[in-house]
């Protein structure tokens, strides 16, 4: 169809290539006084970008639905300087509550990065914008659609992203077929309910790339080893990606052993870590359950000697859950000896 003949020229043009198969929302790092750390946030980046080829920025796990928007281009700021030096790819995360408000900020965004047209966000490394279906309980399938349809119309290059954990709503295969086959500039979808409707869809399989949020059994849902996605944007590629891309090598040389072997333990950990972070109290489980594990990569085995990282609102997390944190990644053969930021 005409939507897939333009989606394809859409790909070859940023990604020429071919579609990363690993991507990361990152943590955002805060300084006592809630402020961005940016030279934390950047040395993090950095030291990712050795492993995963692109980044939602800001994307929930960055806490990006609390963020101003002063904050978001902060953030995104510094993403571009990172990602143009290290040669990596953008989604911006537009998180908003509905398609109207979403759009103007692309267009926003678009005035500001690329006034000659949507073609020359490449230039900048930006793969495009990644929006939610309209937020909130009870939200029809029809104002889904007239949401992202109000999306679509930008003209920009977009991933639809799924996650009713935080949305409470949910695009369907249905409606997201629709939308493929309507708009070419409609290039990717990011699933982060666990439920997988939409990669198992013929509606939107194959019309479209798709990259898994959820965490777990990594390995069953990668399309080279027999699953339905093209790739991952993980919350756990903060820390793990280096681990990621062994697992994704040893499959390719045939050592399946060792890469359903990783892919168990970095399961079993993410799924400690995330239960760990959901008795803190705090507003971002995920975000703080990434930041436990990054703590540990950043400052190497000893990290239970440096204070804790912080949570949105200033919050340390505890020495406690550092240590028990520091227990579960030596458990399953995950702990670094010595860390990105040691100084």
């Amino acid at each position: 169809m005409q939507a897939d003949r333009e989606r394809e020229r859409w790909m070859n043009h940023i990604f020429p290539g071919g579609f990363p198969a690993l991507w990361c929302p990152p943590i955002t790092h805060y300084r006592e006084d809630g402020s961005l750390d940016v030279e934390r946030i950047e040395g993090h980046l950095a030291w990712m970008s050795g492993w995963v080829s692109g980044f939602l920025v800001p994307g929930s796990t960055s806490d990006g639905w609390e963020m101003s928007e002063d904050e978001e281009d902060q953030w995104v700021d510094l993403a571009l300087r990172v990602a143009e030096e290290k040669g990596l790819f953008l989604w911006i995360g537009v998180l908003r509550g509905r398609g109207d408000e979403a759009a103007a900020r692309i267009r926003q965004w678009m005035d500001r990065l690329a006034p000659g047209g949507a073609e020359d966000l490449v230039k900048h490394r930006i793969a495009g914008f990644a929006v939610c279906p309209p937020r909130g309980p009870g939200v029809t399938q029809d104002r889904v659609y007239d949401d992202l349809r109000q999306v679509a119309e930008t003209g920009a290059p977009l991933c639809f992203y799924q996650i009713p954990q935080v949305t409470q709503s949910r695009v369907e295969p249905e409606t997201l077929g629709r939308l493929i086959e309507e708009f070419g500039n409609v290039l990717a979808l990011k699933d982060s309910s666990g439920e997988d409707r939409c990669a198992a869809s013929a509606e939107v399989r194959g019309h479209i790339r798709l990259m898994r949020g959820a965490e777990g059994d990594y390995l069953q849902w990668w399309a080279e080893a027999g699953g339905i996605y093209d790739g991952f944007l993980l919350s756990t590629a903060n820390a793990f990606g280096e681990a990621y891309t062994r697992m994704f090598d040893a499959w390719r040389k045939g050592d399946k052993e060792a890469a359903q072997d990783l892919s168990r333990r970095l399961t079993a950990v993410m799924e400690k870590a995330f239960g760990l972070a959901q008795t803190l109290g705090v507003s971002n489980a995920f975000a703080a359950a990434n930041k436990l594990i990054d703590h540990f990569y950043a400052h190497g085995s000893g990290a239970v000697k440096i204070s804790g990282p912080r949570v949105r609102g200033g919050q340390q997390i505890p020495t406690l859950a550092l240590e028990e944190t520091g227990k579960v990644l030596r458990e399953y053969g995950l702990l670094p000896e010595r860390g990105y930021w040691a100084k």
